[in-house]
Order: C-alpha cells, then structure tokens, then sequence
C-alpha cells in the first residue's frame, strides 16, 4: 500500500496559498516535505513559513519550472487566475498529480486542454471546489425535497472589506464575479440534485459588474443567483422552495440549515473542508481512489456555463457604462468596470485612480454613441499612470 506523499508543492504567493500550505501542513506527516513556487513573492512566503515555524519542512523556490522539476508526489495551484492553466500544464508535463483552484481555467477551451493533456498522460487532475466537502451539502441533500424539482436561490456576496484567516480578503479584479463564484455555485448545486447545465434567461447587472442577478434554470429546476462583490456585509444563502423553504446559511461554520425558518440542528465537524479536499486529493494522487467531489468534469461545466453567459455579462456592462459617458469623473460602478476591463487587457497594469480617470476619458472619446464593448483593447494595453514626480 502507497505511503504518504515525500514532497507536495503549491504554486501560488497570496492569502489562499498560505491558507493551503497552513492546512497542509497538519493533515501532512512531519516527514512530508512542502515546496512553494511563488515567482512574485519568495520573501513573503519565506517570512510567512519562518513566522509559522515551519523550518526546513516548507521551502521555497522562484518559478514553476523549479517546483515541475522537484517531480513532487502531488501539487496544488493556486495562484493568479490567469496562471493556472499555464501552471497545471507544466506540471502535468512532468506527471506531478495536480489539483486546480478555480476557476480551473479562465475558459472552456481552457478546461478541456487540461483536461484532455492530464488524461493522455495518465496524470491525475482534480478540481478544487472546497465547499463540496462542506458537511452542510451532504446534511440538507438529504432532508427531504431538497433534491426535488423546486426553485433555487443563491444569495452570495462578499463585503468590500473583510478579513479571511488573518488576512484580508481581495479579488482579482480581472475575474469578473460570475467566473470567480459561478464554480462554487455550480458545484454545491451538482450535489443538491440540479442536474443539466445552468441556462441563463436573464442577466442584470449593477454597479459596474459588482452586482449581477442571474435567472434561469437547471434542467427543470428555476433557479435565480444573486451575486455581488463591495456589499455591505459576507453572505452565503442557498434556499429551495420545495413544499417546504429549506435554507442554509454559511456565512460562518458550522452552517445553519433551517426548515420553514426554524433551526435544525447541527454539530461542528472535524477536519474542516479544506482539509477534507486536500486529504482526498493526496490519496487521489498517491494511490489513484478519486472522490466524486474532485471530478474536473464540474469545474469544465462551470467554464462553459461562464463562456456562455459573458457574451450577455459585456453587453450589459457596456450598457451600464453607456449610460454613464456624460459623467466626467468615475464613481465607485464606473471604476470597478474600468477595473475589471483593465485588467483584463492588461494584467499588469497598476490598480491607479489617475489611470481609472485617464482610461474613463480614453472611453468617453472614443465611444460617445457607438456600441463599444467588445472594443478594441489595444488602447488599454498602452495605457500607462502618471509618474509620481508628474502627478
């Protein structure tokens, strides 16, 4: 029988990476060797691993290519959305067992290739869609008519300032919210009953992108989806109007399920669901015994289903700025838009605000009464900011 895994890599610098190699670390024997690749922040994760006392048992290294070359017996990407593809393929490349973190890819097309390259190499692959292992998915699945044909409600929103294990939490602002919490969504629905694929009837849009309400329907089940980024508060609701109103609420562990608005009782469970995903995974890797609930087959669906929805996403977004051209000065809507569109184009520019007003002005020029999104990005990609001594 197959021992516990010598060496685990993670690709990624951020707050999740740290949350992960946190997590690793004591589901791991002390034995197990953990290497992060993180070419934008080697100090940070050195000082973070010094901070926890990790020692010599988390190293780190600058590229990818390091961690492929180490050949360890699994890895996890998590870092820049824009990334995981290249990542997962360079380690598939080198046969290491990889989990991905969503999105598995920023588009179908995407998600397949990986997919396709994993399985002709004979790699494991994995989706990591941590909240399938939360015990609130298998604790309202089964009570009785929440796998029914009835209407379905997501309410999920993210504060504009929260801390998440210490630390604060950011978006990446080239993600638009359908791609980053869509998966999620999809796959806790998967293991509620909704089978077919999610068709969107209708799309609207607030605040630039921040807000967007989604209604349509899982095969026959309707289903509305509200999402929103700089709310007020965290929210995480899931409703089903079966004969009864069945509602969970997880905005903090344990989750409260409740039948007709009264509590139903429930216990905190140990490990977490972090911990669940990675333990599974690392079996997954060493001795190939695959949990259902790390089939990259759900996160290739929720790509499509985003593939499918952003055509309509773009033409409300334009729609919603249009209105707006008359404005000379960007409000918080307009600049999380331009952000969004921004750093889509161009990654690596700066989050500015005298870029915001530089690029708002761009936009107004150029699209005073024209249908402008999709538009020609390249005068993004040579925006630059001022310079400090400019400014």
């Amino acid at each position: 029988m197959p021992g516990p895994p010598a060496l685990v890599g993670v690709a990624g610098g951020g707050r999740w990476a740290r949350v992960i190699v946190g997590v690793l670390a004591g589901v791991l024997p002390a034995s197990t060797r953990i290497l992060i690749a993180s070419p934008r922040n080697q100090s940070g994760m050195r000082a973070y691993a010094e901070v926890q006392g990790f020692g010599d048992r988390v190293l780190v290294c600058a590229a990818v290519d390091e961690l492929a070359a180490a050949r360890p017996d699994a890895a996890i990407v998590a870092n820049a959305s824009r990334d995981h593809e290249q990542t997962a393929m360079r380690l598939i490349a080198a046969s290491v067992p990889v989990l991905v973190e969503k999105p598995f890819a920023l588009t179908a097309e995407g998600a397949r290739r990986l997919i396709e390259r994993a399985h002709e190499g004979g790699v494991p692959i994995a989706a990591a869609l941590v909240l399938r292992f939360a015990p609130f998915v298998t604790d309202l699945a089964q009570l009785p008519g929440a796998t029914e044909s009835a209407r379905v409600l997501v309410f999920w929103s993210d504060a504009a300032a929260e801390l998440r294990h210490g630390e604060p939490k950011r978006y990446d602002p080239g993600v638009p919210v359908i791609a980053d919490v869509l998966p999620h969504v999809i796959g806790i629905l998967r293991d509620l009953g909704c089978r077919g694929a999610f068709e969107c009837g209708e799309l609207r849009l607030e605040d630039g992108g921040a807000i967007v309400h989604l209604e349509g329907s899982f095969g026959d089940r309707p289903s509305v989806i509200a999402l929103a980024r700089n709310a007020e508060r965290r929210q995480r609701r899931i409703v089903i109007e079966t004969s009864e109103r069945l509602e969970v609420d997880f905005v903090v562990e344990p989750a409260t399920i409740r039948r007709n608005w009264e509590p139903l009782p429930t216990q905190p469970r140990a490990p977490g669901p972090l911990a669940s995903m990675l333990a599974a995974f690392l079996r997954f890797a060493v001795d190939r015994r695959q949990d259902e609930r790390l089939r990259a087959d759900v996160a290739l669906d929720a790509c499509e289903v985003v593939d499918r929805i952003m055509p309509s996403y773009e033409r409300a977004q334009a729609g919603w700025l249009g209105a707006r051209l008359a404005q000379e000065t960007p409000d918080s809507g307009i600049r999380y838009a331009l952000r969004e569109m921004l750093a889509r184009a161009g990654p690596e520019l700066p989050l500015d605000p005298r870029l915001d007003q530089i690029a708002w002005e761009r936009l107004r020029a150029s699209a005073h009464g024209q249908e402008f999104y999709p538009f020609d990005r390249g005068w993004m990609r040579g925006l630059t900011a001022p310079s400090r001594d400019s400014a």
